[in-house]
């Protein structure tokens, strides 16, 4: 009896061994199968994003090709008009094909850069640098004759900021400041824009604000959906694609900058950027 139960436990036990080494079998060939999807997928994604690249660098020189030849030609006639005395004549026109292609290749900047966002291709490179010095006064330099211009005063105090550098990408926040300045100078008539740099709980704070027309609350709510504008249709009196705050925010989330909107009709807009390291 006793052998009889010896016989039947080996038994059992070689059958437990062999339903064990069935699974475990399973599961290294569920690894290598699991593994080899990964790859697989990784392959489709880096070759979708390649793919993706060629589709946007391809979109650009079709883009850019016409009009670099429509401005070097705009630029010959210019100094021939010249040469005859009759540039002042002809001026308005030279300016407004200047400003027409400059607007055109923004917004094709634009919505390549928001597509490169959007898809993941842009890939932030962190370094350390000083935000005012590197990335807000360049940026501030390049709006100034334009505020200039509409009769504003750009104010900048940095004097409550002892802390300046960030370890951040750069060219992310470059691009931050850029679109905020744009529209700040842009939905602006009258007033001024105030920007500050200060440190608020060992943190870098940067505030823009503006005396422009503001936003409504009901705007508000949708400004961070792409190409939406308040004031839409033909009719608008605005430039523009209703990208600029859309990208600022993807560039934001990028780097962990923290961002907030605070507007009223009629008022103006403030925006508050606050640097997490």
């Amino acid at each position: 009896m006793k052998d009889e139960r010896n016989t039947y436990g080996m038994m059992n036990n070689k059958e437990h061994y062999q339903s064990l080494r069935l699974y475990l079998d399973s599961l290294e060939i569920s690894e290598k199968a699991l593994m080899k999807e990964i790859l697989r997928l990784k392959a489709a994604e880096t070759e979708d994003k390649i793919r993706k690249e060629e589709i946007m660098a391809q979109i650009s020189h079709e883009i850019r090709t016409p009009l670099n030849i429509i401005t070097n030609y705009t630029a010959m006639l210019e100094d021939e008009m010249a040469e005859r005395g009759l540039l002042n004549e002809f001026n308005l026109f030279f300016k407004a094909i200047h400003k027409g292609s400059q607007r055109i290749i923004r917004t094709v900047d634009l919505i390549l850069d928001y597509s490169r966002l959007e898809s993941g291709l842009y890939q932030p490179s962190p370094e350390e640098f000083d935000v005012y010095y590197d990335a807000l006064l360049p940026v501030i330099l390049k709006y100034k004759d334009q505020a200039e211009t509409k009769g504003l005063q750009v104010n900048c105090d940095i004097t409550q900021a002892e802390k300046r550098r960030v370890y951040t990408d750069l060219y992310s926040v470059e691009q931050i400041f850029d679109q905020l300045l744009s529209n700040a100078v842009k939905f602006t008539f009258y007033g001024e824009i105030d920007i500050s740099l200060k440190n608020v709980d060992n943190k870098i704070v940067v505030e823009i604000k503006d005396t422009g027309i503001g936003m409504s609350q009901k705007y508000l709510q949708d400004v961070f959906t792409p190409f939406l504008q308040e004031d839409r249709g033909y009719t608008r009196k605005f430039d523009g694609n209703g990208l600029g705050l859309p990208m600022a925010k993807k560039y934001c989330e990028l780097n962990n900058i923290r961002m907030k909107i605070m507007s009223e009709k009629g008022k103006g807009t403030t925006v508050y950027l606050e640097f997490q390291n």
